[in-house]
Parts: structure tokens; sequence; C-alpha cells
């Protein structure tokens, strides 16, 4: 199991899109969080069963994260 950063923008029309850095063709969105945590998550099983059955190296997660108060 690898633990990948999603990030989750809002749109002015109200929808969520969510994009994995370590994983650059998965971009994908959803009327509301749950909508695009649902479709980043079948994106990245599609992405890495695509890579592994075409024998590729599925990219390790690189992306760190920390949240900021100020």
């Amino acid at each position: 199991m690898s633990n990948y950063v999603v990030i989750y923008e809002s749109a002015e029309d109200g929808t969520i899109s969510a994009y994995v850095p370590d994983l650059p063709m998965i971009l994908v969105s959803g009327r509301n969080r749950n909508e695009a945590r649902a479709a980043v998550l079948e994106g990245i099983r599609i992405y890495r069963e695509e890579m592994e059955r075409n024998g590729e190296r599925v990219p390790e997660p690189s992306m760190q994260h920390e949240v900021l108060s100020v």
C-alpha cells in the first residue's frame, strides 16, 4: 500500500477537482469532496493496474505535505 498526496481544489461552480502530483495522469472532479475522493481512488487503482499490466514501474510517492495555520 502506498500513501499518495491528493490535492483538492474548489471551483467557482462549487465542484471539487482533485489531482495526484506523483501520478500526473490523474485529474478528476466531483460535485463534492466525497465524489472527488471516490473518483481519485478509482483513478489511482486504474493507473496502477495499467502500469503493472504494461510492465512499467509504478511511481512511489515522493510528495510531502504540511498544513500551516497563519
